[in-house]
């Protein structure tokens, strides 16, 4: 639908994608050329071959210092098929629109003639979308799928259909009004190519003056100075390469003791692995693997697994919600849980399964 919003605005389009999919995302820094580049590396086997034609939308809620929180739209280039050529037409998704109306935390759906789409929202931040034909299912359908896929059952639904509603047009504008007011980040919100190619030239361009303007500041004052600069400069990137090893070492090995040294820590941890407990449960873990991919079937690939003797934490992607359900309960341990599923826009699904207690 298109609604033309006053105060000299673009017309606003709310459109419903069936291929579109967010991911929450969270890094120790705001730069967004760095943000565009860290997504671009996470959601580059997602993407897969399909990269080309589709178009990656950071969209940051939270800052706090250097940390950023928000949600990366992933959508198709054709967005603007059928609009008129050379005219000006923001393009928003439209169960986004229901932001304000959720309070931040709960479930968005609009239904139309043709589609019915949702949006979950989770402490202030959209964390799943959902769109499917109307002929394939009706909005309580759709909601059921959410709250079995998220493992949710209790948070609040806010529905706009426009076969129930004669209005419902009218309300998800106004809707969208109030969204945009309480979540600025939504503000500028524009899925358009042209809005998108605007903003990939502004990133670029900030990126490439950076060097220009350090090398024009370095010109301009004393040598003394500018050795005072590249050695804070050295010690920006040693204290960054340091953070990340000591993170890379909490995530791997130790999550909440201390570290002093992670790469001889780590060296230590490899070294005592073998022939211990730890090991004879990991070997355990993969038996375990074994078992549950000949009971599921074909179609789970797994991309990570990280292991501890408290949980043992599956990555992967299934080629629908059954059989990543089938492989969840194929696993044989004490207690497992189905922490994330997500929609891929080559219609896969990725998910997180968590197994905690004694793995078999």
């Amino acid at each position: 639908m298109k609604a033309e919003l006053t105060g000299g605005k673009l017309p606003c389009r709310f459109v419903t994608p069936e291929e579109m999919s967010f991911h929450p995302f969270s890094f120790p820094f705001s730069d967004p050329a760095r943000i565009r580049q860290a997504l671009l590396l996470q959601l580059a086997s997602l993407m897969g071959e399909d990269s080309k034609r589709l178009h990656l939308c950071p969209v940051v809620f939270q800052r706090e210092k250097e940390r950023t929180r928000g949600v990366a739209l992933v959508y198709p280039d054709d967005l603007d098929k059928g609009l008129e050529k050379g005219g000006e037409t923001r393009l928003f998704p439209a169960p986004l629109a229901f932001g304000a109306a959720l309070d931040g935390s709960g479930l968005g759906v609009w239904a139309d003639e043709s589609h019915v789409s949702a949006v979950l929202w989770r402490e202030g931040i959209p964390i799943l979308y959902r769109c499917v034909s109307r002929a394939e299912a009706e909005p309580q359908e759709v909601i059921e799928w959410v709250r079995s896929s998220s493992g949710e059952s209790d948070f609040p639904v806010f529905l706009l259909d426009s076969r129930v509603l004669p209005d419902a047009a009218e309300r998800l504008e106004a809707e969208a009004r109030r969204t945009w007011a309480a979540f600025p980040a939504l503000a500028p919100l524009d899925l358009s190519p042209r809005r998108m190619e605007s903003a990939l030239r502004i990133e670029h361009l900030s990126a490439n003056l950076k060097p220009a303007l350090s090398a024009g500041l370095v010109l301009g004052i004393l040598f003394l100075a500018a050795s005072a600069l590249s050695a804070l400069s050295a010690q920006n990137r040693l204290e960054a390469y340091e953070t990340a090893s000591i993170r890379l070492y909490r995530e791997v090995f130790d999550p909440t003791g201390p570290v002093r040294d992670p790469l001889s820590q780590a060296k230590a941890r490899l070294a005592a692995v073998s022939g211990t407990e730890e090991n004879d449960g990991l070997i355990q873990v993969f038996a375990m693997l074994g078992r549950a991919c000949q009971k599921s079937g074909e179609g789970i690939v797994l991309d990570t697994l990280r292991y501890s003797q408290r949980q043992t934490e599956l990555t992967g992607k299934g080629p629908s919600v059954e059989a990543v359900r089938a492989f969840q309960q194929a696993l044989e341990a004490g207690e497992t849980s189905l922490e994330d599923l997500q929609q891929l826009p080559a219609g896969q699904y990725r998910f997180k399964i968590i197994v905690r207690g004694k793995n078999q």
